[in-house]
């Protein structure tokens, strides 16, 4: 018995020593790492990407007027538009402060005309509610 003890004891000590040094080996990692990787309040926003036709034109319907009196712009965008490029778009382009904006993607339909198959294009909408107190002109073509 007084040999396999000795032998545990011996075997106790070699496995502590590594365990101890890749901990800290860990901890030194860690810390290299939390130091490059930037915070969660650090992180900048980003910037979507600005289309040079983004709004393609207003799109006016019974229900579009009737959004408008309640500041709220419907506009027909680009495909591949995003709500900041929207944004980006409107402010620049009227000189309005937007509060918020909704994306709407109505599919292409299949249509029948007899024997004849056709396509209706896709459309793509936003919904724009400005801040309170602005309005924008909008002239249909």
């Amino acid at each position: 018995m007084g040999i396999n003890m000795a032998f545990n004891l011996f075997k106790k000590n070699q496995q502590e020593k590594p365990q101890q040094e890749t901990t800290k080996q860990i901890a030194e990692v860690k810390e290299e790492v939390a130091s490059t990787v930037p915070r969660r309040g650090d992180r900048k926003a980003k910037k979507s990407p600005v289309l040079p036709g983004v709004l393609l034109n207003p799109h006016i319907t019974e229900k579009a007027s009737m959004l408008q009196e309640m500041g709220q712009y419907v506009f027909r965008v680009h495909k591949e538009a995003t709500k900041g490029a929207v944004r980006g778009a409107v402010e620049s382009l009227y000189g309005v402060e937007v509060q918020s904006v909704r994306l709407i993607r109505k599919p292409a339909k299949k249509i029948r005309s007899g024997k004849k198959m056709g396509l209706k294009p896709e459309l793509k909408k936003a919904v724009v509610q400005l801040k309170q107190g602005q309005s924008i002109e909008i002239i249909s073509r």
